[in-house]
């Protein structure tokens, strides 16, 4: 497993978030994030930059903000 997949995993359990919810904070699909964090399949992606980032700063909102984090719309292109 790689690092950024590691603490990718690890704040997600520290913060109880769901890769659905991880999904629907950032805009994208579930299936990207599942992508993400799963291992030893063929189609396992590296998680970028900006999802650990972003888990990093989540981690330090009380729980209370981050209940009320808004969601993004995944909008039809």
């Amino acid at each position: 497993m790689s690092e950024a997949r590691r603490e990718l995993t690890l704040l997600m359990k520290a913060t109880r978030t769901s890769q659905k919810r991880l999904a629907d904070l950032l805009g994208i699909a579930p299936t990207t994030v599942n992508r993400w964090v799963r291992g030893e399949r063929g189609d396992t992606i590296e998680p970028p930059f900006y999802a650990v980032n972003f888990m990093r700063a989540y981690i330090q909102l009380p729980d209370k903000t981050r209940e009320r984090l808004p969601m993004i719309e995944r909008g039809t292109q």
